[in-house]
């Protein structure tokens, strides 16, 4: 999404590589086989004679008993399928032992860090947005009188600006709704006119803005600064030792070798400190996000290096899969930079191992001797990394609020889709019942849904309103970066009010459908209510045919 390339930006005025030789290819074929020659005589394979690992003794007693044996013909399918599925397992161990010798030098094969490197993360943020059945709820936390704490806050009260907000379509501000500081961390940074609150341990303090982008749609912004424990938790991952492990997956165990378990730890460790700040924020300013299921406030990341240069395309390419842990290796020979944080690259962060794909976003990302000049050509003081961080941050704010609107618009259309089965299912089993249920869901989905789209309509139509918190951001490529690039935000704006439109169509056309079938359900209902009227009128018809004549056989008697 950020910006990907064309065919002519893409090239870059770097040489190729030239193709390897015969000789070269032939010196690597033979390096292969002497490394699987050296790993199986370190590790034999599973139930070879004299094996005395602990799978070695039931693997060989399944195969002679199963597959060995006089009797192998007479053993039934199942059986046979079952057992081989059981040997399948203990191989998986057998793997596992394999690749804890395998490549144990070899970069590529590996998660090491290059030596002088030190990866930091002084600070992300997150963002929320907030359609009409939100409003009241977040009404109700920001008129808390927590959030009117903060005795620095010259604005009129946090709720109060969130109405004043959805109510001007054409008012561009912003503003600070609240700083809060972790009350469990004494530290010489709080601020006495900060809130002091219950802040997860790996957050320093956080602050909380407040963007209206339409009359129906507002975002909330929140970004976080990490204690100095914390900002090295990533480092700290890449560092640590990548044994390969045993994961359970599709009904049976596979082996994950050292890179792709780094991957996963890199991930893993990333995603806890995300999930901890969107728990917090899920419960002090629940959104869109907070109430789905499936997906996760977006985040973005500042990400500060010391040996790598984002800007460049000089680094070891047999070294780069720390940089893929931390997905900021980047497209070669072309970045989306802004223009005004020199060094400093707009990344989409995509994780490596599939389990924590959710957490899915966007990462800004300097080498941090870069960052310090850029901070010093501004007049400000050379400071720490927490300051550049605060620096980056200040530039992430609103270009989150942009880069969110695809998740929102990914969450909605599958929530489309998802709407579309259940009134399908609902419609064929019990219309009357599944009438009142998509009543009670049409009415507050799909008011949302055309609240969102109708926002980002209207947002995206206008591009000086769109890149208005937006610094300036461009398409560059690496050896070229004093070259004039396509304008990032534009393509920005015309996808998602393109998708926008598609998302209004579809919601118009399911809402045609639903109508039509409520419709029809209600005539069905209609017809069946007369035929059992007709039918208790014949009955009743009947009844009093019988009653006179009883009558009469009475009168008519002796």
């Amino acid at each position: 999404m950020a910006g990907k390339p064309t065919k002519k930006q893409s090239r870059s005025k770097t040489r190729r590589r030239p193709l390897p030789s015969h000789h070269e290819l032939a010196a690597r074929v033979n390096a292969a086989t002497a490394e699987h020659a050296r790993q199986r005589k370190l590790v034999p394979d599973i139930g070879e004679p004299g094996a005395r690992r602990w799978y070695d003794y039931p693997y060989r007693a399944l195969e002679a008993v199963t597959f060995n044996a006089p009797w192998k013909r007479r053993v039934p399918p199942r059986v046979r399928s079952s057992v081989n599925a059981l040997m399948n397992q203990l191989m998986a161990f057998n793997q596992r032992d394999r690749a804890r010798v395998a490549y144990t030098d070899n970069p590529l094969h590996n998660l090491f860090v290059p030596d002088g490197e030190q990866v930091n993360i002084p600070a992300f943020c997150l963002v929320d947005y907030y359609a009409p059945s939100h409003i009241d709820t977040l009404r109700r936390r920001l008129g808390k009188a927590k959030w009117n704490r903060d005795i620095t806050r010259p604005y009129d009260a946090p709720e109060v600006s969130l109405m004043q907000g959805r109510q001007h379509d054409e008012r561009l501000t912003w503003e600070e709704l609240a700083r809060f500081y972790n009350r469990n961390h004494r530290a010489e940074h709080h601020s006495i006119f900060g809130i002091r609150a219950a802040l997860p341990n790996e957050i320093r303090d956080a602050a909380a803005y407040l963007y209206p982008l339409a009359t129906g749609l507002t975002a909330i912004v929140i970004e976080f600064h990490l204690t100095e424990d914390a900002r090295t938790l990533l480092n700290d991952a890449m560092q640590a030792d990548h044994p390969p492990q045993l994961f359970w997956t599709k009904g049976r165990l596979r082996v994950r070798d050292r890179v792709d378990v780094g991957f996963a730890q890199v991930a893993a460790a990333r995603e806890k400190l995300h999930d901890a700040a969107r728990q917090w924020m899920s419960a002090e300013v629940p959104g869109v996000f907070a109430q789905s299921p499936e997906m996760k406030q977006t985040a973005l990341d500042v990400i500060l290096t010391s040996a790598h240069d984002p800007s460049s395309d000089d680094y070891d390419r047999e070294n780069t899969n720390y940089l893929r842990s931390l997905g900021i290796l980047g497209i070669p020979g072309y970045r989306t930079i802004i223009e005004n944080l020199p060094g400093v690259s707009v990344l989409e962060y995509t994780p490596e191992a599939i389990e924590h794909r959710g957490d899915a976003g966007w990462t800004l990302v300097a080498q941090e001797s870069t960052a310090k000049e850029f901070i010093r050509a501004s007049h400000r003081p050379d400071g720490d990394i927490g300051a550049i961080g605060s620096e980056m941050i200040r530039a992430g704010r609103g270009l989150l609020t942009r880069l969110g609107l695809y998740t929102l618009l990914d969450m909605k259309q599958s929530e489309l889709s998802v709407a579309r089965d259940t009134a399908h299912r609902l419609h064929s089993r019990r219309p009357v019942h599944g009438a009142k249920k998509l009543r009670r869901s049409v009415l507050r989905d799909s008011l949302d849904l055309s609240s969102i789209v109708d926002g980002v309509i209207a947002l995206t139509s206008d591009q000086s309103k769109y890149d208005w918190p937006l610094p300036k951001l461009r398409n560059a490529r690496i050896n070229d970066q004093d070259q004039p690039g396509d304008s990032v935000s534009t393509g920005w704006a015309t996808r998602q009010r393109e998708w926008a439109g598609k998302l209004r169509q579809l919601d118009d056309n399911q809402l045609r459908v639903l109508g039509l079938t409520t419709s029809l359900a209600s005539s069905i209902d209609g017809i069946r209510s007369q035929r059992w009227g007709l039918a208790v009128s014949a009955l009743s018809f009947v009844s009093s045919v019988l009653a006179v004549w009883l009558a009469y056989l009475a009168l008519s008697g002796p």
